[in-house]
């Protein structure tokens, strides 16, 4: 009876541990310095953006969505909870495209965290310095067709060289018996050279 008394109290003490463990690392996430990411989005009225109501499908995505949001009817928005650090932040539409926001946290003296935004490059990183409270439009629209391109029989030929190759041997097999004197026509520039071979050579005996 004593083992196992101690084995349910070994039990006990390591669930208690856990316990512990887990509200100290709540603790410690509920006292991190968290945000507020606001901002705006503009859609043109005019040119290929008009005729349309485009900010009820619109939706914003922070962190490859950790974080989203809609805006509101006036292209207003706001994302809550947002950490101290870099963060991506993108504008999904299904007709729209948006250039991707880099988004950087800092901690201030007096705990709250500074936002700064700036256009964000794939293979280069942040780039230049967008303002705060962010202000977001559409660059263009989306096309999910491409124009077809013409044919052109010279871009295959250039492409191609055994394609080249086969039709210069075919245009020489065809414009080489063409360029052959026709039979009656040798024989009718044939007959004046031989009457006036014919006289020489009688003059010559």
């Amino acid at each position: 009876h004593g083992s196992r008394k101690l084995r349910i109290t070994a039990v006990d003490f390591q669930h208690q541990a856990m316990a512990v463990r887990l509200l100290c690392l709540a603790a410690a996430v509920a006292g991190a310095a968290t945000t507020r990411l606001q901002g705006q989005i503009s859609i043109p009225s005019g040119g290929k953006f008009s005729g349309k109501s485009y900010m009820s499908s619109t939706r914003l995505i922070l962190d490859g969505g950790v974080h989203e949001a809609l805006p509101s009817a006036d292209g207003s928005f706001e994302i809550d909870g947002v950490s101290e650090g870099s963060h991506s932040l993108q504008v999904a539409h299904p007709e729209l495209k948006f250039e991707p926001v880099f988004v950087e946290t800092t901690s201030r003296r007096d705990g709250t965290l500074q936002v700064n935004a700036f256009q964000q490059d794939i293979q280069h990183g942040k780039q230049a310095k967008l303002k705060y409270p962010l202000s977001l439009s559409p660059i263009d629209t989306v096309s999910y067709f491409e124009a077809r391109e013409e044919f052109n029989i010279l871009s295959v030929l250039y492409k191609n060289p055994m394609m080249l190759m086969m039709v210069f041997m075919g245009g020489m097999m065809f414009l080489l018996p063409k360029l052959q004197p026709d039979p009656e026509t040798m024989k009718q520039l044939q007959q004046p050279q031989a009457s006036e071979e014919a006289p020489a050579r009688r003059k010559a005996k």
